[in-house]
Protein backbone atom coordinates (compact mmCIF):
# COMPACT_ATOMS: atom_id res chain seq x y z
CA UNK A 1 0.00 0.00 0.00
CA UNK A 2 0.97 3.73 -0.89
CA UNK A 3 2.26 6.36 1.95
CA UNK A 4 -0.71 8.69 0.34
CA UNK A 5 -3.20 6.21 0.50
CA UNK A 6 -2.37 4.97 4.38
CA UNK A 7 -2.12 8.82 4.97
CA UNK A 8 -5.48 9.22 3.13
CA UNK A 9 -6.93 6.02 5.66
CA UNK A 10 -5.76 7.90 8.52
CA UNK A 11 -7.12 11.16 7.59
CA UNK A 12 -10.64 9.85 6.84
CA UNK A 13 -10.89 7.74 9.91
CA UNK A 14 -9.79 11.11 11.92
CA UNK A 15 -12.59 13.04 10.65
CA UNK A 16 -14.85 10.52 10.93
CA UNK A 17 -14.25 10.19 14.13
CA UNK A 18 -14.61 13.53 15.00
CA UNK A 19 -17.90 13.99 13.24
CA UNK A 20 -19.28 11.08 15.00
CA UNK A 21 -17.76 12.89 18.45
CA UNK A 22 -19.06 15.95 17.59
CA UNK A 23 -22.79 13.59 17.15
CA UNK A 24 -22.38 12.08 20.21
CA UNK A 25 -21.72 15.58 22.02
CA UNK A 26 -24.31 16.93 19.94
CA UNK A 27 -27.11 14.84 21.26
CA UNK A 28 -26.21 14.58 24.56
CA UNK A 29 -26.32 18.44 25.11
CA UNK A 30 -29.92 18.34 23.29
CA UNK A 31 -30.80 15.88 25.82
CA UNK A 32 -29.58 17.74 29.03
CA UNK A 33 -31.60 20.53 27.97
CA UNK A 34 -34.53 18.69 27.44
CA UNK A 35 -34.29 17.14 30.90
CA UNK A 36 -33.31 20.42 32.44
CA UNK A 37 -36.78 21.87 30.80
CA UNK A 38 -38.56 19.04 32.25
CA UNK A 39 -37.22 19.35 35.89
CA UNK A 40 -38.09 23.37 35.39
CA UNK A 41 -41.66 22.05 34.92
CA UNK A 42 -42.45 19.76 37.29
CA UNK A 43 -41.11 22.11 39.91
CA UNK A 44 -43.14 24.91 38.55
CA UNK A 45 -46.32 21.89 38.78
CA UNK A 46 -45.26 20.92 42.04
CA UNK A 47 -44.61 24.81 43.51
CA UNK A 48 -48.61 25.16 42.24
CA UNK A 49 -50.28 22.69 42.91
CA UNK A 50 -49.48 23.21 46.35
CA UNK A 51 -50.73 27.00 46.47
CA UNK A 52 -54.03 25.20 44.78
CA UNK A 53 -54.23 23.00 47.63
CA UNK A 54 -53.41 25.97 50.17
CA UNK A 55 -56.23 27.85 48.44
CA UNK A 56 -58.49 25.37 48.42
CA UNK A 57 -57.75 24.41 52.12
CA UNK A 58 -58.67 28.12 52.85
CA UNK A 59 -61.87 27.86 51.00
CA UNK A 60 -63.28 25.08 52.77
CA UNK A 61 -62.65 27.20 55.87
CA UNK A 62 -64.24 30.38 55.42
CA UNK A 63 -67.42 28.88 53.57
CA UNK A 64 -68.00 26.63 56.26
CA UNK A 65 -67.62 29.88 58.32
CA UNK A 66 -70.34 31.81 56.03
CA UNK A 67 -72.66 28.64 56.18
CA UNK A 68 -72.46 28.48 60.17
CA UNK A 69 -73.01 32.32 60.17
CA UNK A 70 -69.74 32.75 62.43
CA UNK A 71 -67.70 35.96 61.25
CA UNK A 72 -69.69 36.07 57.74
CA UNK A 73 -68.81 39.34 56.55
CA UNK A 74 -64.65 38.79 57.54
CA UNK A 75 -64.98 35.63 55.67
CA UNK A 76 -66.82 37.01 52.91
CA UNK A 77 -63.81 39.25 52.33
CA UNK A 78 -61.16 36.44 52.99
CA UNK A 79 -62.79 34.41 50.30
CA UNK A 80 -63.22 37.12 47.62
CA UNK A 81 -59.46 37.12 47.82
CA UNK A 82 -59.02 33.78 47.33
CA UNK A 83 -60.63 33.85 44.20
CA UNK A 84 -59.25 36.82 42.92
CA UNK A 85 -55.66 34.50 43.74
CA UNK A 86 -56.73 31.44 42.65
CA UNK A 87 -58.43 32.90 39.45
CA UNK A 88 -54.35 34.28 38.88
CA UNK A 89 -53.40 30.55 39.41
CA UNK A 90 -55.65 29.02 37.18
CA UNK A 91 -54.21 31.28 34.62
CA UNK A 92 -50.38 30.12 34.98
CA UNK A 93 -52.06 26.36 35.51
CA UNK A 94 -53.17 26.76 31.68
CA UNK A 95 -50.32 26.78 30.26
CA UNK A 96 -48.27 24.51 32.53
CA UNK A 97 -51.06 21.31 33.35
CA UNK A 98 -51.74 18.88 31.81
CA UNK A 99 -55.29 19.27 29.81
CA UNK A 100 -57.24 16.77 32.12
CA UNK A 101 -55.72 18.31 35.33
CA UNK A 102 -56.69 21.97 33.90
CA UNK A 103 -59.91 20.93 33.06
CA UNK A 104 -60.68 19.40 36.94
CA UNK A 105 -59.12 22.54 38.16
CA UNK A 106 -61.73 24.83 35.91
CA UNK A 107 -64.43 22.23 37.61
CA UNK A 108 -63.06 23.41 41.30
CA UNK A 109 -63.07 27.48 40.01
CA UNK A 110 -66.24 27.49 38.71
CA UNK A 111 -67.71 25.58 41.79
CA UNK A 112 -66.39 28.38 44.06
CA UNK A 113 -67.84 30.56 41.71
CA UNK A 114 -71.30 29.06 42.19
CA UNK A 115 -70.91 29.28 45.75
CA UNK A 116 -69.93 33.00 45.74
CA UNK A 117 -72.69 33.59 43.33
CA UNK A 118 -75.22 31.69 45.63
CA UNK A 119 -74.28 33.89 48.72
CA UNK A 120 -74.17 37.19 46.74
CA UNK A 121 -77.92 36.26 45.60
CA UNK A 122 -78.91 36.34 49.49
CA UNK A 123 -79.38 32.36 48.69
CA UNK A 124 -79.50 30.33 52.18
CA UNK A 125 -76.58 28.18 51.85
CA UNK A 126 -76.01 24.87 53.27
CA UNK A 127 -73.50 22.02 53.72
CA UNK A 128 -75.18 20.58 50.31
CA UNK A 129 -73.56 23.40 48.70
CA UNK A 130 -70.37 22.73 49.78
CA UNK A 131 -70.66 19.32 47.97
CA UNK A 132 -69.74 20.23 44.56
CA UNK A 133 -66.89 21.83 45.70
CA UNK A 134 -65.38 19.19 48.07
CA UNK A 135 -66.27 16.85 45.03
CA UNK A 136 -64.46 18.66 42.59
CA UNK A 137 -61.87 19.16 45.05
CA UNK A 138 -61.07 15.63 45.99
CA UNK A 139 -60.60 14.64 42.29
CA UNK A 140 -58.09 17.58 40.98
CA UNK A 141 -56.21 16.17 44.80
CA UNK A 142 -56.60 12.85 42.99
CA UNK A 143 -55.50 13.89 39.67
CA UNK A 144 -52.58 15.82 41.51
CA UNK A 145 -51.07 13.40 43.42
CA UNK A 146 -51.04 10.79 40.30
CA UNK A 147 -49.67 13.83 37.92
CA UNK A 148 -46.65 14.08 40.80
CA UNK A 149 -46.75 10.30 41.55
CA UNK A 150 -46.62 10.88 45.15
CA UNK A 151 -48.71 7.53 45.66
CA UNK A 152 -45.86 5.62 43.58
CA UNK A 153 -43.82 5.88 46.60
CA UNK A 154 -42.20 2.78 48.21
CA UNK A 155 -39.68 1.40 50.57
CA UNK A 156 -36.85 0.20 47.83
CA UNK A 157 -38.21 2.67 45.09
CA UNK A 158 -38.70 6.56 44.47
CA UNK A 159 -40.79 7.20 41.38
CA UNK A 160 -41.14 11.01 40.66
CA UNK A 161 -43.32 11.03 38.11
CA UNK A 162 -46.24 9.04 37.70
CA UNK A 163 -47.38 6.50 34.25
CA UNK A 164 -49.98 8.17 32.01
CA UNK A 165 -51.75 5.06 32.49
CA UNK A 166 -52.23 5.98 36.47
CA UNK A 167 -53.15 9.60 35.76
CA UNK A 168 -56.12 8.37 33.24
CA UNK A 169 -57.41 6.27 35.31
CA UNK A 170 -58.14 8.78 38.06
CA UNK A 171 -59.26 11.32 35.00
CA UNK A 172 -61.84 8.93 33.95
CA UNK A 173 -63.22 8.29 37.61
CA UNK A 174 -67.06 9.75 37.20
CA UNK A 175 -67.72 13.03 38.97
CA UNK A 176 -70.38 11.24 41.01
CA UNK A 177 -68.15 8.58 42.67
CA UNK A 178 -66.58 11.62 44.62
CA UNK A 179 -70.01 13.62 45.42
CA UNK A 180 -70.83 9.99 46.86
CA UNK A 181 -67.40 9.92 48.85
CA UNK A 182 -67.54 13.16 50.18
CA UNK A 183 -71.58 13.12 51.23
CA UNK A 184 -70.55 10.37 52.92
CA UNK A 185 -67.57 11.45 54.87
CA UNK A 186 -69.35 14.40 55.39
CA UNK A 187 -72.01 12.34 57.28
CA UNK A 188 -69.86 10.67 59.52
CA UNK A 189 -67.92 13.80 60.51
CA UNK A 190 -71.76 15.17 60.91
CA UNK A 191 -72.61 12.44 63.21
CA UNK A 192 -69.43 12.27 65.24
CA UNK A 193 -70.25 15.56 66.78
Amino acid sequence: MEENTVTLIVGLAGIIATLLVAVIGFYYTHKSQANSFREQLYSRQIDLISKLFHYHGRFKIFSTLIIENHFKEEALEDIRDILRDHSIAKEEAGAIFPTELYEQLRDVSDAMSIFMERQENDILLSREDQFVFNSADVKFALLSRSLLGVDELSIGNIQLTSSWKSFKRVKNIDGGYFDRFVRAKMDVDTNNT
